[in-house]
């Protein structure tokens, strides 16, 4: 079980390349087992960022690129952002022989940081053995 924590808005889930499922309301957990092997395996989360983040993104004076297009100007480059991203620790809960045991991964406030400003959609991953 994958329990992504607080995710603010949107996530795809894949395991070893396979796209799971794509989560978009609370409570972020899904199952991962079918998609897990014996030995090494890849838990990859993509995020989606929120389009006001996006916006505000585009009106910072070192962001090259502009990916937006809008007459409504209701944000500003000094605009707050939103909380956007990975917002706690995604936790693998895994059962063994009757016991649960918890496995703590991304989620801090550097990696979520690379959602505000980064491209639309945000890739964390982490490798495990199984």
């Amino acid at each position: 079980m994958d329990d992504l924590g607080d995710v603010r808005e949107i996530a795809t889930v894949a395991v070893n390349g396979k796209e799971l499922r794509t989560l978009w309301h609370a409570p972020f957990l899904l199952r991962i087992d079918p998609a897990l092997h014996a030995g090494d395996n890849e838990l990859s989360i993509r995020v989606t960022n929120l389009w006001p983040n996006r916006l505000i993104g585009d009106q910072q004076p070192a962001e090259k690129a502009h990916y937006t297009k809008t007459n409504i100007h209701v944000y500003s480059k000094d605009s707050p952002l939103l909380p956007s991203g990975l917002l706690s620790p995604v936790t693998l809960r895994v059962t063994e022989k009757g016991r649960l045991s918890k496995r703590r991964f991304a989620g801090n406030s550097k990696s979520t940081a690379l959602v505000l400003f980064g491209t639309h959609r945000q890739t964390y991953k982490e490798k495990f053995h199984a």
